[in-house]
């Protein structure tokens, strides 16, 4: 364990402990790498505020409603758009499947509508955390479907040479 590494667990369990939650080990351990690799990766949460009416289910309206966006590596410091998922059922230029929906390629995670009374909230590093691990999780699926359609034109070209039976 790298001492960045060991530094960021104990982080993560002193945060929630400060709260009253016993996390355990492995779970902390696992918000730990996602933040390191999140890191290796160039990859950041961006926090502005969400324009959108609070829909707080009844509760009041807190002190600061934010939303929060990973952008992809290769669009980084560019602003958000907004609405950047529509339903999967028919492709649109611009937008890649992830899961049962669409998002648009510049944007690996977002969440809007998130009710803060205060930036120090610990809640900030908890989204920021299950962020970063959504858009983790489509970059890789995104760097698999990329290495898939290679590795199918490879597979071509050594047929029509003559190479593969």
């Amino acid at each position: 364990m790298t001492p960045q590494l060991q530094v960021r667990y104990l982080s993560f369990r002193r945060l929630y402990a400060s709260l009253g939650h016993l996390t355990p080990a492995h779970e902390a351990m696992a918000m730990a790498r996602t933040m390191e690799r999140a890191e290796a990766e160039g990859l950041s949460v961006t926090w502005e505020d969400d324009d959108l009416p609070w829909d707080g289910d009844g509760c009041p309206r807190p002190a600061i409603v934010a939303l929060a966006t990973v952008m992809h590596p290769d669009h980084e410091g560019e602003a958000p758009p907004r609405f950047p998922f529509c339903d999967g059922t028919r492709p649109r230029k611009g937008y890649v499947q992830s899961g049962d929906h669409m998002r648009r390629r510049e944007v690996l995670a977002q969440c809007g509508g998130i009710g803060l009374e205060t930036w120090s909230d610990p809640y900030v590093r908890d989204v920021e955390c299950e962020l970063l691990g959504e858009a983790l999780d489509n970059l890789d699926e995104e760097r698999d479907a990329a290495t898939t359609a290679e590795a199918s034109v490879l597979a071509s070209r050594a047929t029509f040479a003559g190479v593969a039976k």
